[in-house]
């Protein structure tokens, strides 16, 4: 009964993960061991974090997100087959030209607005040609 209460807890949050860094291997207070540390910070992946967020790319999302998120603001129709990479990167030389690794795009923060300026100016005149044929349809 607690696992389901847990879980329904989980499902509406947005849950923030605390990593945990031991000072050293003996547990004891007051005790640094900076060799222990880094290598924790490093099997992490915090350190590779840092490193493209300090080069200035903090948005980071995968390409399938990308492209669900992004593909209405594409004048070209976007399939649903194909290269997910390839249809990504065609969008974004439409914008800028951005980090990009195997599984993630990389943007700066000034370019992830653009994108989504355009994507609510997409959105808002869909809805605005939705809502014409609705009062259309209900004026008959």
């Amino acid at each position: 009964d607690s696992l389901h209460s847990l879980m329904a807890t989980l499902s509406v949050s947005n849950p923030f993960f605390i990593r945990c860094i031991k000072p050293n291997m003996q547990k004891n207070p007051s005790i640094f061991d900076p060799e222990v540390v880094i290598n924790q910070l490093r099997y992490s992946g915090m350190l590779e974090t840092v490193k493209i967020r300090r080069a200035g790319f903090p948005v980071r999302r995968t390409f399938k997100d990308f492209l669900s998120r992004y593909k209405i603001i594409s004048k070209d129709k976007v399939g649903t087959g194909g290269d997910d990479k390839k249809k990504n990167m065609d969008l974004l030389t439409k914008y800028d030209k951005t980090k990009k690794e195997l599984h993630t795009v990389f943007m700066k923060e000034s370019l992830e607005q653009r994108l989504e300026k355009d994507r609510d100016e997409v959105r808002r005149k869909a809805a605005m040609v939705i809502r014409a044929h609705l009062l259309t349809f209900s004026a008959k």
